[in-house]
């Protein structure tokens, strides 16, 4: 899937979860959404795949253990949270 992200935008669960994860982690975090900005695909290691829950969003790999999702509109994607993996796909 070719992304065509131009802008970032954040939600405020985001942030706060992004806040909540080990240093290790924020830096794995870092590099995923540097790869989302700079690269017209994206690494198979990110096992990029949409949410069943909703037809807009996206998840994508971290580790092991932990994904990031996000939606894109048209040019900018939205990052929507970031975490263990069971506790991100829950709705809010």
């Amino acid at each position: 899937m070719v992304l065509g992200i131009k802008y970032f935008d954040r939600l405020s669960r985001f942030d706060k979860a992004y806040e909540e994860l080990d240093e290790e982690i924020q830096e794995s975090v870092d590099k995923a959404i540097f790869e989302l900005d700079h690269l017209d695909r994206l690494p198979n290691s990110r096992r990029l795949e949409r949410v069943r829950s909703s037809k807009n969003a996206w998840k994508i790999r971290i580790d092991r253990g932990n994904r990031l999702t996000f939606e894109v509109s048209k040019n900018t994607c939205i990052l929507r949270n970031v975490g263990k993996r069971n506790k991100v796909l829950k709705k809010p």
